[in-house]
This record gives C-alpha cells, structure tokens and sequence, in this order.
C-alpha cells in the first residue's frame, strides 16, 4: 500500500469489500488470522472460510469456528463522490506471532 492514506494504490492489498446498506460498506483483509491463508466468501452458509485450516468467520468477520481466536482485520472505509474508498495497510498475517 502507498504510504499516503488513501492514495488509490490497491494493487499489492487485496479486500473483502460488504455491502450492508445503501450507503454503508465494511472492508475485511483476505487473510485468516491464523495463518494468513486467503479467505474465500461461500454464498449459501453466508460465510468467509479459510481453506488451509478450517478456519471460517461470519459475514462481520468475526470468528465462527476453527483456529482463528480474533476475527477478520478491518480496514477503513468512507465513501467519498460516491466513489467506496479503502484505507489499505500492510497484511496483518496472523496475532499470534506464527508465520
């Protein structure tokens, strides 16, 4: 991520991005707080699951079952000239110290 808060550059951080209203959007990191593995969103139980070690998380992030002790990290959303901006930051991989 650029070092400018919200520049625009988005090609190295990827996002989760979810709608919850007409104007309201939350932005999750892709990664697992376990180990970092990318989550992937799965339609029919409406939840994010984790493919390397069962982790999975409810569609607020937070921790549904699996190794994860803390839910999905955050990142900051506004929307700006109806434009859905998100403050990226470096991947948080894991909080509990494991690469």
């Amino acid at each position: 991520p650029s070092p400018e808060a919200w520049a625009g550059v988005t090609a190295k951080t990827g996002a989760w991005l979810r709608r919850v209203s007409e104007s309201e959007f939350i932005a999750f990191s892709i990664n697992c707080r376990h180990l970092g593995c990318p989550v992937r969103w799965e339609e029919s139980p409406q939840l994010f699951m984790c493919p390397c070690h069962g982790g999975v998380y409810y569609s607020d992030g937070e921790v549904a079952g699996g190794p994860p002790t803390k839910p999905l990290a955050r990142y900051a959303v506004r929307v700006r000239s109806g434009m859905v901006e998100i403050e990226t930051a470096p991947v948080p991989l894991t909080t509990n110290g494991v690469l």
